[in-house]
């Protein structure tokens, strides 16, 4: 269910319903849903200075989606915004996100250092305008803003940063594929496919650090989100395996040095293709990946109504299948995806694979890491955060295990021993 904002009508003293539907009917809305034409509210069990205090605290705690935006930034946005109206919060976002990509456009010739300061804080700014997911115009410029910013990030740093498109059937594609500065061998690979909200950007600033150890990564939008057009369904693995055997092709890639990926709902994408077994894998890592327990209907509502996802779950998930009109619906549909549901059983994969994930996850239940762990292949080994929520991942000030140390320490060295790589 969608939440619509008309008080604008209601306030009005003048306001005469027949006199309005009229002007509609004779305007160039009447084609368009009577729900375009009201402003979308971000979904949400907080009120908006409950979410206000939340996006505050996120920033003063660095934690997921507000980290390395600084508390004073994430305040005046705040100040900024009265309602939990969806353009209101974005164009804040954006309207800060501009004044740093303008300083970052200033600094591109003298200071190479602050304009890469300045084009990232503009690429996280732009990000959270368009976070979680497109739902509206201003959301799909606000992605479009944080992809320039990233790519001026990027090129800044030196990074060999490629667009890679491809096609299947009447489904389009976009990724990113980064190379090593220098190399002299083909070069083994990560491949990544990005979660419901965290996306390939995200993903290549996670995974960059692996540049230096002479690993290539490549980054996909999982199906339904962002440059990645195909939903959830009969096509999506199609979609992705030829993109991905697209980029296995290339004369400067090592097929058999292939590591997949996949952090929250990434897990889930690259666990499926992996149990396809299609292409010989070195490893697989499934970051907090739902399995099946995730999708039933009793455990997607706890995180519609939770609050470790900050908002607009419903409408998210909503986004990644066609035709889903209601809650009702979604929670049939999901359940059609589980994996156990997709792939014959019992589950093989046969490489090796890493499981991560944290005791405390609302999200992605302890249930839905098992099946990997127990399925039938290769070596398994899990690393399970006793105090972590979803991905592992700790909540509060002076923690151990945030998501950077936990791909320093966890996941970047297992990668490069699969790899084997130091």
């Amino acid at each position: 269910m969608m939440v619509f904002r008309c008080q604008a009508f209601l306030k009005k003293k003048e306001f005469n319903f027949n006199k309005m539907m009229k002007i509609l009917m004779l305007s160039s809305f009447s084609m368009m849903p009577i729900s375009s034409l009201f402003a979308q509210d971000i979904q949400t069990a907080m009120s908006v200075d409950e979410l206000k205090k939340e996006m505050i605290h996120r920033s003063e705690i660095n934690l997921y989606p507000v980290y390395n935006i600084p508390p004073e930034i994430m305040k005046g946005i705040a100040n900024e915004v009265k309602t939990l109206n969806i353009d209101e919060w974005t164009k804040a976002y954006i309207k800060v996100g501009d004044s740093y990509f303008s300083k970052g456009m200033s600094y591109e010739n003298s200071d190479k250092e602050k304009a890469i300061y300045n084009f990232g804080m503009a690429q996280r700014l732009y990000n959270m305008g368009r976070w979680p997911a497109i739902l509206t115009k201003s959301r799909e410029q606000s992605y479009k803003l944080e992809i320039k910013a990233f790519e001026a990030v990027q090129r800044l740093k030196g990074i060999n940063l490629e667009r890679v498109e491809s096609k299947y059937k009447n489904y389009n594609s976009v990724a990113y594929l980064v190379k090593p500065k220098q190399y002299n061998d083909k070069l083994p690979i990560v491949i990544s496919i990005g979660g419901l909200d965290g996306w390939k950007e995200a993903r290549i600033t996670q995974l960059s650090p692996l540049l230096d150890k002479g690993v290539a990564i490549l980054s996909i939008d999982m199906p339904g989100t962002g440059q990645t057009e195909v939903k959830m369904g009969t096509d999506a693995e199609a979609v992705l395996f030829t993109l991905i055997e697209k980029v296995l092709q290339r004369n400067d890639i090592d097929q058999n040095r292939v590591v997949f990926y996949g952090g929250s709902f990434g897990g889930y994408w690259t666990t499926l293709l992996a149990a396809r077994n299609k292409i010989k894998l070195a490893g697989v890592v499934d970051q907090s990946g739902p399995y099946s327990e995730t999708f039933k209907p009793n455990k997607l509502g706890t995180v519609f109504e939770g609050k470790e996802y900050l908002y607009d779950s419903l409408p998210s998930l909503s986004n990644l299948i066609h035709g889903i009109n209601g809650r009702e619906q979604l929670l049939n549909a999901m359940q059609e995806q589980a994996i156990d549901r997709l792939v014959p059983l019992p589950l093989k994969i046969d490489s090796p694979i890493l499981v991560i994930g944290g005791k405390h996850d609302s999200l992605v239940p302890q249930e839905d890491l098992l099946p990997l762990l127990f399925s039938e292949g290769d070596v398994r080994e899990a690393w399970i955060n006793p105090n972590g929520i979803h991905m592992g991942r700790e909540r509060g000030k002076n923690i151990k295990w945030d998501d950077k140390t936990i791909s320093k320490e966890i996941i970047f060295p297992w990668v490069l021993a699969r790899l084997g790589l130091k």
